[in-house]
């Protein structure tokens, strides 16, 4: 299995679309056909997270998913303290920004007192097939 890591692309939110899905597809994935492909489409950062997450859950699983999460929560109640969970995400692994957090962070997925429900946004991961995404606007 191989890792993906979306942090280096943040330096070029336009990148166009053939490069980044060439550059950012591990040798386990299939040949993107050409024939979906617009090569003068770009395709920013938000984008593209959204059309990996699909992907990404096929390598981690929602049930994984979960269980990472699960060892911050001591209840079992599917949430967690978000200035925990803030501290580890800024300092270890790969170490997202303080932008980021605060918008990981952040409602729907974090009430006013900072509990983040990790259930519910490991649940909107998922790309629903009844509303595909589209590079064309």
């Amino acid at each position: 299995r191989t890792d993906l890591s979306v942090n280096c692309y943040r330096t070029s939110p336009n990148t166009k679309a053939p490069k980044l899905l060439i550059s950012s597809r591990p040798s386990t994935f299939p040949p993107a056909k050409p024939e979906s492909m617009d090569y003068n489409q770009g395709l920013n950062f938000t984008t593209f997270l959204t059309m990996m997450s699909e992907k990404l859950l096929e390598l981690d699983p929602e049930s994984e998913l979960i269980e990472a999460f699960e060892c911050f929560d001591e209840d079992d109640k599917g949430t967690t303290d978000g200035k925990e969970l803030r501290e580890w995400l800024g300092t270890v692994g790969d170490k997202m920004s303080k932008e980021e957090i605060d918008k990981l962070l952040s409602p729907p997925f974090a009430d006013r007192h900072g509990t983040f429900n990790y259930r519910d946004f490991v649940s909107a991961l998922r790309v629903s097939e009844a509303d595909p995404v589209s590079l064309k606007e």
